[in-house]
């Protein structure tokens, strides 16, 4: 099976399927310029101490409240465990695998992601890779 190359353009149909199909998937130099790109736009405002929401800025209510350079990473941690659950039956493998390469084609193009924007978007490119045990639910307002 080829591998498909994700960058600045977006994915047709027949590379998402080819990777929900078990393709395995790498991201070409321009896209991991642009998440380098988009890591350092994060890092200005940390050295900046400019409060961004979701980053050193707690969600929600607590929306002023500062998150401390120290506790980054666990805020990060918590805030995507959060808010990972779903409704209904799980995604089957296939429908997964379409779903974290089209988050990752994002990457790829400069959706904005956590702040650790690299990593992230390396984890999610294993993901795709062969034999993972990618696992996951959709929310749906389907009954």
């Amino acid at each position: 099976m080829n591998t498909v190359r994700l960058g600045a353009q977006p994915p047709s149909v027949s590379d998402i399927v080819a990777v929900a199909e078990g393709a395995p998937v790498e991201l070409d130099a321009d896209a991991r310029a642009t998440i380098a790109a988009s890591r350092a736009v994060v890092e200005r405002a940390i050295e900046a101490g400019e409060p961004v929401y979701g980053l050193n800025r707690r969600l929600g209510a607590g929306r002023d409240d500062a998150v401390e350079a120290a506790d980054f990473a666990a805020f990060q941690r918590r805030t995507i465990a959060n808010h990972r659950g779903g409704i209904g039956a799980p995604l089957s493998e296939v429908e997964a695998r379409a779903v974290v390469a089209t988050r990752l084609a994002g990457f790829a193009r400069g959706a904005p992601s956590s702040r650790r924007a690299s990593p992230a978007s390396r984890a999610v490119e294993r993901a795709c890779g062969p034999n993972s045990p990618t696992r996951t639910r959709l929310c749906s307002t389907r009954a």
